[in-house]
């Protein structure tokens, strides 16, 4: 079966589907869960998937609201996984779009679940929760899930379509500093204060920004600073993000922001106190082959893209990049930027459902060219290693 054959099955299956597979994404819109307690959009997607027929294990690899869903016999000669986010945002719901992205995956994997034959490849779907915070495909990577896999990779809403995201690598801390309270008036002189500590790390912050790399980001706010004016705050705490486009290179980032921290405790007098609270997440690692196929098809299916050096966040995927090759494909749903209301506004309209649609086609497109295609496989591969 030549590459337009293959087309032609993945249109007529996704056509079969999609409707069904709207009310899913409006359905899980509607009910939207925080990570790691995605419990009913977990099972909603889940009863699906084996009504049609898949073999799902869930929970999966320990945490309570993951799968990994199968169809057939499973005994290809190569894996490819499509993932499923479907975690929400406090407040404003899927303004992420993490419904659509699991929609998208969906319907790819329906599309193609016929064509495993022909392409000698298993069509894995991979519930992974919680990418807003801890990253559960961080969880699955040092659990070595991805390592026998070819291919993974999901389609991101976005205000923008681009053929891949330059995601950075992330780390997260929290920095205690604990002091000394005393009355801000009759005896400021017997506290030690914590809020100034707090104070000097962010201002140790902005001066070092004049040093770093254009591509990194140093970000954070203070959870607590104090009860009262007139009491020396005796404990402050800070939440601190660094982000840089290398993971090598953000380690460094990250080391100097903790001697900051340490500095900024011993000349206020305080202790401190340094705790990671979320998974490190990593780049997303490049695979030129693939990039330009996606953005191949991107130009198939009329979707106009922008270049993918615009800085888009971080995200867990960039574990799964440096054990399988991933990607992260983005496309424009409206206009309005994600993590915003107006953008969660948009996930049960029709821009959406055809957005779903083209998504689960940019994806099945391009497995199917890459995995008929013995060359362009061998050359994802080689730029892999």
């Amino acid at each position: 079966m030549n590459y337009e054959e293959m087309k032609t099955r993945i249109q007529s299956e996704a056509a079969l589907c999609l409707e069904e597979i709207c009310r899913l994404n409006d359905d899980i819109a509607d009910h939207p869960e925080l990570s790691g307690e995605e419990f009913r959009t977990s099972e909603k997607i889940v009863e699906y998937l084996r009504s049609r027929e898949f073999d799902v294990e869930y929970p999966f690899n320990n945490m309570g609201t993951a799968f990994r869903a199968t169809y057939g016999k499973n005994n290809h000669n190569r894996k490819i996984a499509l993932l499923a986010e479907y975690d929400a945002l406090p407040e404003i719901g899927h303004a992420c779009g993490h419904s659509a992205i699991c929609s998208i995956s969906i319907l790819a994997a329906l599309a193609l679940k016929k064509l495993q034959d022909q392409l000698d490849a298993d069509i894995h779907i991979i519930g992974t929760p919680a990418e807003e915070t801890y990253g559960g495909k961080c969880i699955m990577v040092e659990d070595g899930v991805f390592d026998q896999y070819d291919f993974a990779i999901l389609v991101h809403p976005n205000h923008f379509s681009a053929p891949g995201a330059n995601l950075l690598a992330l780390d997260s801390a929290i920095y205690d500093f604990y002091g000394k309270a005393s009355h801000g008036a009759a005896a400021p002189w017997e506290g030690i204060n914590a809020l100034n500590a707090a104070r000097l790390l962010f201002d140790s912050v902005d001066m070092f920004r004049q040093h770093v790399r254009p591509d990194v980001r140093i970000h954070g706010i203070i959870n607590h600073g104090g009860v009262a004016a007139n009491i020396v705050p005796d404990y402050a705490q800070v939440s601190m993000y660094t982000r840089a486009s290398d993971r090598h290179y953000l380690n460094e980032i990250t080391k100097k922001v903790d001697t900051m921290a340490e500095c900024a405790a011993m000349m206020t007098g305080c202790t401190y106190k340094k705790t990671v609270p979320d998974k490190p997440f990593d780049n997303l690692k490049s695979n030129p082959a693939v990039e330009a196929v996606i953005s191949d098809t991107f130009t198939e299916l009329e979707v106009p893209t922008t270049c993918t050096d615009t800085l888009f966040g971080s995200s867990d995927i960039g574990n799964v990049s440096f054990r399988c090759p991933a990607f992260h494909p983005v496309l424009k749903v409206c206009d309005a930027p994600i993590h915003t209301a107006e953008f969660a506004a948009i996930m049960k309209s029709d821009a959406l459902h055809d957005a779903i649609r083209t998504g689960a086609l940019l994806i099945s497109y391009t497995i199917a060219k890459i995995f008929s295609n013995p060359a362009l496989y061998e050359e994802m591969l080689a730029q892999f290693k």
